[in-house]
């Protein structure tokens, strides 16, 4: 159905829930208030706009700040729900000075849940039969009333990890620059707008290092949207930050899991620029593309293209110089995407390398 239908859900759903589907012609809004869940128009009257066009970042800065999080849904079934929840919830408390002290308490980690659960029931019956198609679930925590907004909208597909779809990365020196690391706050975006407009237009992701200088030497936290992973060249030794200096991702949970399952040796400190030569393979973690793996690690600058510590290929032209090249097809990763896609249930409809993953999947 394309037109806008009036239903009501029954049961404590929280305070209020605002769901936005950008799978359906037009779009479907679904408010659940004190357990009643019903669709109401998606915009209010004059203001021209359609939840199939909004993007994620407009739809946050188009609300109060507030904390939020994203989650994929693979056709009608949300992944890692209750971690996105729980992540939700941990936010707001985070920054519960924002919030209405008797809204927050009376909603609850479990009425998050709840009302979450029930939007996206509501909004995925909205969805055309037999639509398969992968979105993403923008969920935010608006202050002060505690209310739940929410936009599905179209979700990047994601590929076996390989030297085909190898991603530069820039190193960006950003001491202190999450005051509040282990929540998720839309604040952030406008926070890190300047990193971003001064990111090389070839780079996939920036890395934040907490550094003064270039961002060339200090410990690698993590990327602005996505975890950071790097596998050391002796034995099977995963490196990441640990939870308290960043925001721990769904996917990134799941890629731990997988680590463990097949005997890695996991290590919880930033990656150090300085040991660079130790690493064989990086890749960064997010709800997005799930894992891309890391061709380049650079810094940009506006040393001459000429300058011998400067790659010549066109891709690399405008970086003052190239930190460490990686390798993007090793097995070790091919294995941690085929495991973690066993642990989270889900079939992305990509070629996994059976042989490379060791036989996991079978």
């Amino acid at each position: 159905r394309n037109e806008p239908v009036m239903l009501v859900r029954r049961g404590a759903a929280g305070p209020w829930l605002l769901v936005l589907w950008g799978g359906i012609a037009g779009g479907v809004v679904v408010d659940v208030h004190h357990g009643r869940a019903q669709l109401v128009a998606p915009w209010p009257a004059g203001q021209e706009s359609s939840a199939a066009s909004l993007a994620p970042k407009d739809f946050l800065l188009g609300h109060r700040p507030g904390p939020y999080t994203v989650l994929r849904c693979q056709g009608a079934r949300p992944l890692g729900l209750g971690f996105h929840a729980r992540r939700l919830w941990h936010s707001g408390q985070c920054y519960a000075e924002d919030f209405d002290s008797s809204e927050l308490a009376k909603l609850g980690e479990a009425g998050v849940a709840r009302s979450l659960e029930a939007g996206l029931d509501l909004a995925l019956c909205e969805a055309r039969v037999g639509d398969t198609h992968d979105h993403l679930c923008t969920v935010l925590l608006e202050p002060p009333e505690a209310r739940l907004r929410l936009l599905l909208s179209p979700c990047p597909p994601v590929r076996t990890p390989s030297a085909s779809n190898a991603a530069m990365v820039q190193l960006v020196a950003a001491p202190g620059a999450r005051e509040r690391p282990t929540a998720k706050h839309s604040s952030w975006i406008r926070v890190r707008e300047p990193i971003e407009a001064a990111r090389h237009p070839d780079a996939y992701e920036a890395i934040l290092v907490d550094a003064e200088g270039d961002g060339a030497r200090g410990p690698l936290l993590e990327g602005l949207v996505t975890n950071l992973f790097v596998l050391l060249e002796a034995g099977d030794t995963l490196v990441t930050a640990p939870d308290s200096v960043v925001l721990p991702g769904w996917v990134r949970s799941v890629v731990l899991e997988a680590a463990e399952d097949l005997g890695f040796r996991i290590v919880y400190e930033p990656p150090q620029v300085e040991q660079q030569n130790r690493w064989t393979a990086a890749f960064l973690t997010g709800t997005g593309r799930f894992m891309t793996p890391i061709g380049t690690m650079g810094v940009a600058g506006d040393r001459d293209p000429g300058d011998a510590t400067v790659s010549t290929t066109r891709t690399h032209h405008q970086f003052a110089s190239i930190l460490a090249s990686l390798d993007p097809g090793d097995d070790r990763v091919k294995r941690l995407f085929s495991r973690a896609c066993e642990i989270a249930g889900v079939d992305f409809g990509c070629e996994i390398d059976k042989a490379a993953a060791g036989g996991i999947g079978s």
